[in-house]
Formats: structure tokens, C-alpha cells, sequence
């Protein structure tokens, strides 16, 4: 048996086959579990009557003791009934399922199973919380570095588009001189933006 961890909830893994055990023992532990292991139900129940764990990790079928049999076991015991029993089988039959869950289980996985599917069962049943990153600190160099960059992008922009539209405005002006001739830039000053109006008579707007 592991020693228990000050503050943190126990799992007891009950299972015949010792990679399945390491296996689970692995996944509760980085899901903040104290796992203990037992290889059949009679053994897991000594250890139950020592102390109830917050999770049961059964398998269905394994020697001395199955998991049903633990189960209604552990359901007799003081605060057996507020522990989590999730069943760990290879039996995909739907009538086995039921019976599972007939039994007092509260979920059923099936093998093979992997961290995400045990983290999504304990999530469903609250044993377990979504763990939120930390925020992340922004130096002041480092502040002060971006909004510089982003002060200097748009000046970048004012800069070309403030180009692009003295261009606009010259092409406008040449093209009108050599529509109505020379005088017209001498009568009409040449505008910043090209008016939105315009000619009906020709394809270039005209400033009125």
C-alpha cells in the first residue's frame, strides 16, 4: 500500500492484472490522488474497512471477489456509500453495462481506457476541477517594448496612407488638366480626396 499524502483524496485501484494497476496508479496520482492498489476484491475490502476511499477504480471480473461483490460490500460499510465506484471492464455488452450500473455503480469505463477518459469521468461527477493556468506577468521593459513597436506600426500606416492619397489626389488633378486643359488646376485647386460625386458624362469625378 502507497503512504497517504497529507490532504489528498485516496483512490483505491482494484484490478488482477498488475499493468492495470500501474497504469491507473499513474493516472490517479498526476490527477492529485493518493492511489492504493489491491489485485482482488477481498483484499480491497480489508483495506476499505481500514479506511473508505473517496474512489473506487474496479475491475468486473477478477478472482476471490469480483467487483459487483465489493461493491455491495463496500455499500454496507459507515461511508461506503459516499464513495465514487467506477467499474473498469472489457465487457462492452450493453446488458452487462446495466448491470453495472443496476449495481451501484456510478460510472463505467471500458479497457483500454487513458488519462483523458478518467479525467472526463471525474470531471462529470465533481471529483475533480479544471485547473486555470496562472496569469501571466508582463514586465515593464516588456510593456513598454511592445506599445512602442505598436506606436511605431501605426505611424507606418498614417505614413502610406497619407502617401497614397496625395497620389490619388495628383492623379486626379492630371487627369482632369488633360480632360478641360492646363487652366483647370489654376481654377480649381487641387483637392486632398477626390469628391465621391460623379460626371455623368465622364468616367473621372469632377470637383465642383
Amino acid at each position: 500500500m502507497a503512504s497517504h499524502g497529507v490532504g489528498m483524496k485516496r483512490c483505491l485501484v482494484v484490478d488482477d492484472s498488475k499493468i492495470i494497476r500501474r497504469v491507473a496508479c499513474k493516472i490517479f496520482h498526476e490527477l492529485g490522488f493518493e492511489p492504493d492498489e489491491a489485485e482482488n476484491g477481498k483484499k480491497a475490502l480489508e483495506a476499505t474497512r481500514i479506511k473508505v476511499p473517496e474512489i473506487a477504480f474496479v475491475d468486473w471480473d477478477m478472482p476471490v471477489m469480483n467487483g459487483l461483490d465489493y461493491r455491495r460490500e463496500l455499500r454496507k460499510l459507515p461511508g461506503g456509500d459516499k464513495a465514487l465506484v467506477i467499474f473498469c471492464t472489457a465487457e462492452n455488452d450493453a446488458d452487462k453495462i446495466q448491470e453495472a450500473l443496476d449495481a451501484g455503480a456510478d460510472e463505467y469505463i471500458m479497457k483500454p481506457f487513458d488519462s483523458e477518459i478518467v479525467r472526463s469521468k471525474l470531471l462529470i461527477r465533481g471529483a475533480i476541477r479544471l485547473r486555470r493556468s496562472p496569469p501571466v506577468e508582463i514586465s515593464r521593459s516588456s510593456r513598454t517594448a511592445s506599445q512602442a513597436t505598436c506606436g511605431t506600426i501605426r505611424r507606418r500606416r498614417f505614413a502610406r496612407a497619407f502617401h497614397c492619397r496625395r497620389f490619388l489626389s495628383g492623379v486626379y488633378r492630371s487627369r482632369c488638366a488633360c480632360r478641360f486643359g492646363s487652366d483647370f488646376s489654376a481654377v480649381h485647386p487641387t483637392p486632398l480626396f477626390a469628391p465621391k460625386r460623379r460626371c455623368s458624362r465622364s468616367r473621372w469625378p469632377i470637383h465642383r
